[in-house]
């Protein structure tokens, strides 16, 4: 039986013309739906990376602020004990020089209970200051204890001078003061001691900055 010929636009296609045509149209359809397959997938890709970029670079970012909170933590908790150590270390010092200086007080106690050594201290001491105590009526302030043991000493330290010999109860272990007007001359035992103590303290390094 005879094939009849399709109709196309052009005019009457033969078999084999129709055929190469639907081969044609088969192949530009295949050809159009893999370039879409590959232009998806490749899309798909792209997402994919994007979306485990911002992923890593989210978890990167968490690491990172952990990171830095952990070295703060570490680095508070090492200046933290570091001072305690320091503090420890100075509560230390600290008792030892007590204790070294206790003993010092004690010898200074035990000076002032010499007799004319202790009298002959204080009145060299006091002789220093003759001519600021010659401008005008003083004050020599020394323990109630000392008023009389020390009155010849501050005669002798004192001569042709005008003062008045008085107790304070502020001396503790010897020695006397000359106050001169608004002047005040400390010569105690215990001006003595806190001065060596004070520096003694600053050259050991016992002061916390």
């Amino acid at each position: 039986m005879a094939q009849k010929n399709k109709q196309s636009p052009f005019g009457t296609q033969s078999s084999a013309d129709a055929q190469r045509s639907e081969m044609f149209e088969a192949s530009v359809l295949k050809s159009a739906s893999m370039e879409a397959q590959q232009i998806v997938q490749e899309g798909e890709k792209e997402a994919r990376q994007i979306v485990e970029q911002a992923r890593h670079s989210s978890v990167d970012t968490q690491l990172d602020a952990y990171r830095r909170a952990a070295k703060r933590a570490a680095a508070l908790e090492a200046a933290v004990a570091r001072r305690e150590n320091r503090d420890r270390l100075l509560r230390y010092r600290t008792q030892l020089v007590n204790g070294l200086f206790a003993e010092a007080q004690e010898a200074a106690l035990a000076f002032a209970q010499s007799g004319q050594a202790y009298a002959a201290f204080v009145q060299a001491a006091l002789a220093r200051h003759r001519d600021a105590c010659a401008q005008g009526p003083c004050r020599v302030l020394v323990r109630k204890a000392d008023l009389d043991a020390l009155a010849g000493a501050v005669k002798a330290a004192l001569p042709g001078c005008k003062y008045e010999l008085c107790a304070d109860a502020a001396i503790a272990l010897g020695g006397a003061k000359l106050a001169c007007g608004n002047v005040l001359f400390d010569e105690t035992l215990d001006d003595r001691l806190a001065s060596l103590r004070e520096e003694f303290l600053g050259r050991c390094g016992l002061r916390v900055q």
